[in-house]
């Protein structure tokens, strides 16, 4: 069996709370990812929207809480061998 394995999606942001985002395709079809905040030993899910400084393209770090219901976002997820078929999430970006 597998247990550990990575995943993308794309969708737009229709549910924020303080551990999760909902995202939606447009069938409808949802996915809760849940946010795990980032400490001194863990990398935890980031967000991320570009902006151009002086003509160069820039990450720009967000937090989940700041990000507009309906807003796209492009991503993965991951779910490890240690918590069988927990999601996990992974990084982000806006896509708008």
């Amino acid at each position: 069996m597998v247990y550990e394995w990575r995943g993308s999606v794309e969708g737009k942001v229709v549910e924020i709370d303080v551990n999760t985002i909902t995202l939606s395709d447009d069938e409808n079809n949802r996915l809760v990812i849940p946010v795990i905040p980032s400490t001194d030993v863990i990398y935890g899910t980031k967000f991320y929207k570009r902006e151009t400084k002086d003509n160069i393209d820039q990450f720009v770090n967000v937090s989940h809480r700041d990000l507009p219901l309906g807003v796209r976002l492009r991503g993965d997820f991951f779910v490890a061998a240690r918590e069988k078929d927990k999601i996990i999430g992974s990084s982000f970006e806006i896509i708008e």
